[in-house]
């Protein structure tokens, strides 16, 4: 993805999704392939929004955490 044809802003719920999926799929290590299955995001940003939000929201062995359960 051509970062100059990235979106900005906030992440949608669906765009959280497809970075799980590719993140189950691929680990946490191959930007380029996560950053093929979210559309519109990057690879930093990819990077990014797993590292600093949503593997904050998961307990240390990587298990949802209740919040996610009930959502």
């Amino acid at each position: 993805m051509d970062p100059a044809m990235a979106r900005t802003g906030k992440w949608t719920p669906d765009e959280d999704k497809h970075l799980k999926n590719a993140i189950s799929r691929y680990g946490d290590k191959n930007s380029e392939a996560i950053a093929a299955l979210v559309p519109g995001r990057t690879k930093g940003q990819c990077h990014q929004r797993w590292h600093s939000t949503l593997v904050s929201n998961q307990d240390p062995a990587g298990k949802q955490t209740i919040d996610e359960d009930k959502k």
